[in-house]
């Protein structure tokens, strides 16, 4: 491959720049102290498990993603026999976590070194209304371009569509574009539903699921530097 073939590069947010699991952490442990509950090892996977089948939910289709928070908290706070509100505890979560910004090491200098030679985007699935709150105070931000968020295309990764308006937004062909994501199931299959080449993320070196491809594999950010 040329070097400067790419014109644009198609980053994800949350665990490819963004440090989603430990903002996740200290907001769910914020908010359950303000109930006197305290957050542990196995309240925290659980947690985490019921939001891996809502979100890979939504992923296929299955549910809205107005209905994942509120049916996140009504799930887990059964679990942990708390009689809170699922939707205003939702609520309240969304907004300790929109303070959550801390970025993945090599995050910052990646970006910075990439957007003086390409255009760049962020283009994720997350809620609006979170993700907007979030980047509009990250030191990142200034390095994007724009943020494509699902829900302002109205399509969500993995679907073609969802490439589809966010090439067209950017004004780039799919064979200039290199998308960059920690998840096969959106990120990756994303890109080879589109057409577009793929660069998969994986801090732990994990294997793709078969069926899968990504023209490039790195564990750290700093190894973009590498081929861009």
């Amino acid at each position: 491959m040329e070097k400067n073939r790419y014109r644009a590069i198609f980053f994800d947010a949350d665990r490819t720049l963004f440090d989603f699991d430990s903002g996740e952490e200290n907001a769910l442990r914020t908010l359950l102290d303000g109930i006197g509950v305290t957050l542990d090892a196995e309240m925290l996977e659980a947690y985490r498990k019921i939001n891996r089948f809502l979100w890979n939910e939504f992923e296929h289709g299955r549910i809205a993603k107005k209905d994942i928070a509120p049916r996140r908290f009504r799930k887990f706070l059964s679990l942990i026999g708390a009689d809170q509100d699922p939707c205003k505890t939702a609520e309240k979560y969304i907004g300790l976590l929109s303070e959550q910004r801390a970025l993945l090491p090599g995050a910052r200098e990646i970006c910075e070194y990439l957007s003086g030679k390409y255009a760049m985007y962020i283009v994720t699935n997350g809620m609006a209304e979170l993700q907007h709150r979030r980047f509009s105070k990250s030191e990142i931000i200034p390095f994007f371009r724009e943020v494509f968020i699902s829900e302002s295309l109205g399509a969500a990764k993995p679907d073609r569509a969802f490439y589809d308006e966010a090439l067209k937004r950017a004004g780039v062909g799919r064979e200039e574009v290199l998308a960059v994501g920690d998840s096969p199931s959106a990120d990756i299959l994303g890109a080879n539903r589109a057409g577009i080449d793929a660069c998969y993320f994986s801090p732990d070196r994990l294997p793709l699921p078969e069926g899968l491809h990504a023209k490039y594999s790195i564990s750290t950010l700093s190894e973009l530097a590498d081929f861009l």
